[in-house]
């Protein structure tokens, strides 16, 4: 009988023993399934992180080269005014002062009158002459009209 107590013994011992190193084993299965889903998650957020940090940079650099562009853009047309401003006025410049010694002389006066006539009675002058010649023209041209059908109660 001793035999068999401590047979039983001995295996309820190498069960109880097995069982615990068991437990053991597991805790350290599942702390290492633990650890690697905590890495990949761990991954997947860094990696997420890392695109929202890429994406808002390179809005960032858009924001920036449009903000660039468009000062490039205002630059050049403030530079092409300012240029085209300085060109009138080197063009003015030039022209008032290239010739300063310009007098103006009148090529016709009021006080020169042919055979004593001035401008205005010599212009009602030449009205009255082309007046008289085209009544003249009409009266000739209306007198040459003949009727040469006369009705004579035939």
């Amino acid at each position: 009988m001793n035999k068999k107590i401590f047979l039983t013994l001995l295996v309820v011992s190498l069960f109880i023993i097995s069982l615990c190193s068991y437990s053991y084993a597991a805790n350290n299965a599942m702390n290492t399934a633990k650890n690697a889903v905590m890495d990949v998650g761990n991954s997947i957020g860094g990696a997420a992180v890392t695109a929202k940090n890429a994406i808002v940079d390179g809005a960032k650099d858009i924001k920036n080269g449009a903000t660039t562009l468009g000062n490039d853009t205002m630059n050049t047309a403030d530079n092409i005014g300012n240029d085209a401003r300085n060109t009138v006025d080197d063009t003015v410049g030039v022209l008032d002062n290239g010739d300063t010694n310009y007098t103006a002389t009148r090529t016709a006066t009021g006080n020169d009158n042919l055979f004593g006539m001035s401008n205005m009675a010599w212009t009602w002058l030449i009205l009255g002459i082309v007046g008289i010649i085209i009544v003249g023209l009409v009266w000739y041209y209306g007198s040459q009209y003949e009727h040469r059908n006369y009705n004579n109660n035939q």
